[in-house]
């Protein structure tokens, strides 16, 4: 084959097509776990309390955690915090030694 220009161009724009897609290809390889609650158990609520874990260890971001709960995103920020977590990453200790109470 002989390399002119234009050839070099077009392989060019498959080779950086090829690369970007390649790279920003993400997979999310989840795990499936199975609980049995109690048939009053409020499942949005018990939903809520581990997506709000989860988030909180970093293991999922607010985005996924909102997916989780089956709730917007919006939703899951206005609302982590009643299970004790804050969306800066900082706990109410840290935020006390930080200002002084």
């Amino acid at each position: 084959m002989f390399f002119n220009s234009d050839n070099i161009k077009a392989i060019c724009k498959r080779v950086a097509f090829f690369v970007c897609h390649s790279f920003c290809l993400t997979l999310h390889i989840m795990k499936t776990l199975t609980i049995n609650i109690p048939e009053e158990t409020d499942e949005k609520e018990v939903k809520m309390a581990v997506a709000a874990i989860l988030f909180d260890k970093g293991v999922l971001s607010s985005g996924h955690a909102a997916e989780f709960a089956n709730v917007s995103k919006r939703e899951f920020i206005e609302n982590v915090g009643k299970y004790g977590v804050s969306i800066f990453g900082e706990t109410a200790e840290d935020l006390k030694a930080e200002f002084g109470k």
